[in-house]
């Protein structure tokens, strides 16, 4: 009823005889309940969310709400839910429930005799909880209902819960979404790279993970008792763990070149480059080169300028039978004999690469030079094989 105008509402019909009662929620919201459900509305008697199904034929008694948590008191219990999502998180024995009442937070049940005061568990504790068993879009609203965070800044705060998930779902094999938390964590490079310590550049500092991909990926595939082909698993999530990590390196560097971090960089990109060599040598190869012509993508970033170390790198490439690749990191590097060389390599056949011959980047490259001792020492063979 509009107690100014006088107009009435009929939200909905009750069985005979029986007891509704309702409480504030969010602002301008209210839970209305009935024998079977909660509903939602607000002040102008619109649904704002699901209903909320109660088990059992007992008719609730009193309800109350802690943000963001429906209490309601049933004849033995009283039953906890979310309103977000409408789950029942927890029962509480209670008999004999005469009234309640809530400040907000804290919510007061009394029976005959006595007042019990029922406290919510600590803001952190229930973030974290909520992040630990994979619930993070609930973990984060709960966080976007507190009003105050104690002992940090309330982005870093957030940034702490990001980083939180994307560890917990790094650990359940889930790589594409854990990269996706890692970068709204702003996670540093190296707190990534420890998990693959096999690809890190010699000298590093960085301390290999106490469990690395390999052993997450091992433990995750045994503990998955319905996989058929165990080592076909295994092979698929270390090259998609590989992969997203790969893919929040190319996006982190773009931060540390932004911000002149050369040394994170070198390590960064070094590791970058040595893990997309390796996936290479996994046969991604032939899906990823649609066409003979097109760069592949370890190609098309040593093709670009980078702050890769080629004292690591070289051999890696070499070993995978990167040649052209090999070559383009010279090229970067200004080491335009040493590129030469290597196209030569493979153009008079000394090395092998999938359509890879060289003619074309020794043109390419002798044609934007002014050298005419390079141009006489690299121009023959070509000329021999056109």
């Amino acid at each position: 009823m509009d107690s100014e105008s006088g107009s009435i509402s009929e939200l909905f019909q009750l069985e005979r005889n029986a007891r509704p009662c309702l409480c504030d929620t969010e602002e301008n919201e209210v839970a209305l309940c009935t024998d079977t459900t909660a509903n939602f509305v607000n002040y102008s008697a619109e649904p704002t969310r699901s209903s909320i199904a109660f088990d059992g034929t007992v008719s609730p008694l009193f309800v109350s709400y802690s943000r963001p948590y429906l209490l309601v008191c049933m004849a033995k219990t009283i039953d906890v839910f979310n309103i977000f999502d409408q789950k029942k998180l927890q029962t509480i024995n209670f008999n004999n429930a005469a009234a309640t009442a809530s400040d907000g937070s804290r919510v007061f049940v009394a029976n005959v005799g006595r007042v019990f005061c029922l406290e919510p568990i600590p803001f952190q504790e229930q973030v974290q909880e909520l992040v630990q068993s994979k619930r993070v879009e609930e973990a984060l609203q709960l966080f976007n209902l507190s009003t105050t965070i104690k002992g940090k800044p309330r982005e870093e705060a957030e940034r702490s819960i990001y980083r939180h998930a994307g560890f917990v779902m790094f650990h359940d094999l889930q790589f594409k979404q854990a990269k996706e938390y890692f970068l709204k964590a702003e996670l540093s490079a190296n707190e990534v790279l420890q998990y693959v310590p096999d690809v890190l550049p010699k000298g590093s500092r960085i301390k290999a993970a106490e469990k690395t991909l390999k052993d997450i990926v091992e433990e995750g595939v045994s503990s998955r008792s319905w996989i058929d082909d165990p080592t076909a698993s295994k092979e698929k999530f270390m090259m998609e763990g590989r992969f997203y990590i790969a893919a929040f390196l190319k996006t982190m560097r773009q931060r540390l070149v932004s911000q002149n971090r050369e040394g994170e960089l070198e390590v960064a990109d070094t590791s970058l480059c040595l893990l997309i060599a390796q996936m290479h040598a996994s046969k991604l190869r032939e899906k990823e080169a649609k066409k003979p012509q097109e760069l592949t993508n370890i190609e098309l970033f040593l093709d670009r300028k980078n702050s890769v170390s080629v004292r690591d790198v070289a051999p890696a490439l070499e070993r995978h039978g990167l040649f052209n690749a090999l070559a383009l990191l010279y090229k970067s590097r200004g080491d335009t004999v040493k590129a030469l060389e290597m196209w030569k390599r493979l153009g008079e056949g000394k090395v092998q690469e999938p359509h890879r011959d060289g003619i074309a980047p020794t043109i390419e490259l002798l044609q934007s030079m002014d050298d005419s001792d390079l141009l006489w020492s690299f121009s023959p063979w070509v000329l021999a094989r056109d």
